[in-house]
């Protein structure tokens, strides 16, 4: 019908090629027929079913590239009605009454075959039939029915895709015609499919092998073969200019000769697309369940996986198709399969239109992955966890049931829907649901109240997130590994230390949502701000340090404001719930002091709201009590000139916090640098009370270091002075009369307590202490209780596994007033040495702590 005449060719006899229209050879334009293009080999393959081994013409010296140029001759309205249009080929069409949503006509537009391509087929073949692309304004749901006569047994439907690469398609004639089940593609609307995936026409028509040479040979070489077992991988062209086909009967591979893929690669795209139709059939997909073909082009300037439901046409990267079996090549097939599913009864490409159909056929697609792949959900978890939608603003921010182009942030979104497929009522579907809306192409989760049901769940989504079960939902569901880190899910803060600096932030996300801030004289600090849209959520880890302790930087906290519902984890603890109604304060944050990670999850549940927190080096000012228990050791002695004198050195641990309560009342800890902690007077001369006379000196100093918090308190007790002067008085006080007889045993450490401790008993004494009592410590756990307000519920608690020691040199002279006669006695006591003991430092707001009565 469009055959022109053409010169005689006698081809070079097969070797090892499938015989199915062999006239598709290797065509060398330009350079003569000089060479058969079966040798030499460059790479064998292993093909099922016992088939002789196949090798690819080595991809060197490719002729510059054919493309088909199309002549349109006639363009054919028919009505969607089920009735059979036959046009003045012998072309019949039969458009079924459902295919279009709105019912207007389809088209069936007619082109004659010319250019380059055309041509070079033409050399060996009988175009039968003009060229037939099938199309309508809008997107259709189902197929139309093609049946074109065929005039030889010979004959073939050849599907010709993006005008460059031909497919001779396995079926064979049946009563003269050729049956094809084809997609309508839409005209009227735009692809919106991502990346350059998109476009891409197919064109079908028939076509047979010249008539054979007088000497037979051809036609004995052109004979069509026996049908092809389902398993028989071969090549669907065997003539070429620049491209290369492969099949397996309904899965079509195409590529250019320039790409660097394989026969072998190609299999393998074949076997994996065949295992996952299958997988989609045994859920109860029925598009997967057809025969029909599937069109695949390999493409070397893709960027990622892409079906398009515009052509039809499934594209892939070659570096995707080299690697098909593993992931993350199998996990975007599967997605880029459920698609052309999606595609047998959804209008995909007007849907893409629309926010929440797009956003239903998205998550849906990742889902199906899921369903054949459970190990995607980590995937979808590590690829989409960090993905942004509008700056620094993450998919799990951003609102469900809607989709913009481009939109991969919201691949994340498959994650909310997982947790809301179960066959429980609490879920908003289940998966025969799920099933049986993809076999109808309608969307139940725009349904008012299944949307409902996913935003109740949100809490089961946010525990689900912070690597638990959800409680009413889909509890089942598998947890990721990944859910138990802090480094691919969500916004993250690390904190971390390194060779010249023991305090470094760093974030994932950038202003304004996370915002480095540096205050005036002290260490840099975030401040987040993010927005979360109703019916989304936001997580946030907060990590200090890695695996290796050593690399933790100075403990931080996490001061998160009033207004947002949330759930959080400290560490390996519990999931625990916060209404928002007040300060949160989480923390430490610290691999060794305190907990290594710290994650939120907070919940926009119907309306927007705006996560405000701080993340900050600890805040450990305040009123500093010191309590110890338990000598570990001491080395303390004392010498005194009572021979009855007898003492408990066990009650000199008591100096710590009777000299932490004393001071506590007059001032407190403040910063002195960036890590650094003193204590600073209220007013007057820092001494242990504020009497005229007392020239005790009081200094203590704490250092927030990356692996504890040390620290020292120090009093001095000048000796009394050398001349005239009167000597120094810590104090004078009344004594009761049990105390007035000094000859019998007392205890000197307790009677020290009680005079730093009191300034009122009955009976008059006077005390001259001298020396120093020294505090020093290391300690390595922070536990905040936060509270604060009362003597004995602090707002932080710093402790140790580790000792603390004090060392003590103090002479004390105690002058009493004996009964009748007698003149005053004085006797004098000094101790020295250390003390090994624990400590517990309690850390109270400012003001807490009152002067003792």
């Amino acid at each position: 019908m469009l055959a022109p005449s053409r010169p005689p060719f006698a081809p070079c006899p097969a070797k090892g090629i499938s015989r199915a229209l062999y006239w598709f050879l290797i065509l060398v334009i330009g350079s003569g027929l000089a060479a058969c293009v079966t040798g030499p080999p460059t790479a064998s393959e292993s093909t099922p079913g016992g088939a002789e081994a196949t090798v690819a013409p080595p991809p060197t010296a490719v002729p510059a590239p054919l493309v088909m140029e199309v002549k349109p001759l006639a363009s054919l309205p028919v009505q969607p009605n089920g009735q059979p249009y036959t046009d003045e080929y012998g072309t019949q069409i039969i458009a079924p009454p459902t295919v279009m949503e709105t019912g207007e006509p389809i088209t069936v537009a007619l082109s004659a075959a010319e250019g380059p391509l055309a041509v070079a087929l033409q050399e060996q073949a009988v175009i039968e039939t003009p060229l037939y692309a099938v199309t309508a304004p809008n997107d259709s749901r189902g197929r139309v029915t093609l049946s074109l006569p065929a005039a030889s047994p010979e004959s073939r439907i050849v599907a010709l895709v993006d005008d460059t690469y031909l497919a001779v398609l396995d079926q064979e004639p049946r009563d003269g015609k050729l049956e094809l089940a084809v997609r309508v593609a839409p005209t009227g609307v735009p692809d919106l499919t991502s990346g350059n995936g998109g476009g891409g026409t197919i064109r079908y028509f028939v076509a047979r092998p010249q008539s054979a040479a007088s000497d037979g040979k051809l036609w004995q070489v052109l004979a069509p073969p026996p049908a092809f077992a389902a398993d028989d991988y071969h090549l669907c062209l065997q003539w070429t200019s620049n491209t290369l086909c492969r099949t397996n009967g309904q899965i079509y591979v195409m590529w250019p000769m320039t790409a660097k893929f394989t026969l072998d690669q190609a299999d393998e795209v074949i076997r994996q697309i065949a295992s996952i139709l299958r997988s989609f059939a045994q859920k109860g997909f029925t598009a997967a369940k057809s025969n029909s073909s599937i069109f695949v082009v390999i493409k070397p300037d893709l960027n990622a996986p892409a079906y398009s439901p515009k052509s039809s046409i499934l594209s892939l990267p070659v570096d995707s198709a080299q690697t098909i079996a593993n992931p993350p090549g199998r996990y975007e097939l599967i997605h880029e399969l459920a698609h052309w599913v999606q595609d047998e009864e959804y209008a995909m490409t007007v849907a893409a239109l629309s926010g929440i159909k797009a956003w239903w056929l998205e998550t849906t697609a990742e889902n199906l992955v899921f369903l054949i792949e459970p190990a995607a959900q980590e995937h979808n978890l590590t690829q989409y966890g960090q993905t942004t939608v509008d700056g620094p603003k993450l998919g799990f921010q951003s609102e469900p049931f809607t989709w913009g182009r481009n939109d991969e942030s919201r691949y994340i979104h498959a994650q909310l829907l997982k947790v809301n497929l179960c066959a429980n009522s609490a879920c908003a579907l289940s998966e025969e649901e799920l099933v049986k809306a993809i076999n109808e192409g309608s969307y139940p989760l725009m349904d008012e109240a299944r949307q409902a049901k996913l935003r109740a769940n949100l809490d089961d989504y946010a525990r689900y997130l912070l690597g638990v079960a959800p409680e009413r939902a889909n509890t089942g569901i598998m947890l990721p590994e990944v859910l138990q880190q802090a480094s691919r899910v969500g916004d993250v803060i690390s904190v971390r230390r390194n060779r010249g600096d023991h305090f470094v932030l760093s974030s994932t996300a950038e202003a304004p949502q996370i915002e480095k801030q540096t205050p005036n004289g002290r260490p840099p600090e975030y401040q987040i701000q993010a927005v979360i849209d109703s019916g989304a959520v936001y997580p946030l880890s907060v990590v200090n340090g890695g695996a290796n302790p050593n690399t933790s930087g100075w403990p931080v906290m996490l001061t998160i404001e009033p207004g947002v519902e949330l759930f959080y984890r400290r560490g390996d603890e519990p999931v625990t719930y916060h209404d928002g109604s007040s300060q949160l304060v989480l923390g430490p944050i610290h691999r060794g002091m305190g907990y290594d990670m710290v994650r939120v999850v907070a919940l926009a549940r119907n309306q927007s709201a705006t996560f405000k927190a701080k993340v900050h080096v600890v805040d450990l000012q305040g009123d500093w009590i010191m309590v110890s228990q338990k000598v570990i050791s001491t080395t303390v002695s004392c010498v005194n000139d009572n021979e009855n004198f007898n003492d408990d050195l066990a009650d000199l641990i008591k100096l710590a916090q009777a000299i932490s309560l004393i001071v506590a009342p007059r001032g407190s800890y403040q910063w002195s640098g960036l890590n650094e902690l003193a204590f600073v007077f209220d007013g007057g001369a820092a001494s242990l009370t504020s009497e005229a006379d007392d020239t005790s000196q009081f200094a203590a100093l704490a250092l927030i270091s990356p692996d504890a918090i040390e620290g020292e308190m120090q009093v001095v007790f000048p000796p009394p002075a050398t001349s005239n002067a009167a000597p120094v008085w810590l104090a004078l006080v009344f004594v009761p009369p049990g105390i007035l007889a000094w000859r019998s045993r007392r205890r000197i450490a307790l009677l020290l307590v009680g005079l730093l401790m009191s300034t009122t008993l009955t009976g008059c004494v006077g005390v001259s202490i001298s020396g120093n009592v020294d505090t020093r410590y290391t300690l390595d756990k922070l536990e905040y209780v936060g509270k604060g307000d009362t003597l004995g519920e602090p707002l932080w608690r710093i402790s140790t596994q580790k000792n603390a020691y004090t060392d003590i040199d103090i002479t004390i002279v105690v002058t009493v007033e004996t009964i009748g006669d007698e003149p005053p006695e004085q006797k004098t006591t000094r101790c020295a040495g250390r003390i090994e003991h624990d400590l517990v430092i309690e850390v109270y707001r400012d003001g807490v702590i009152n002067p003792l009565e």
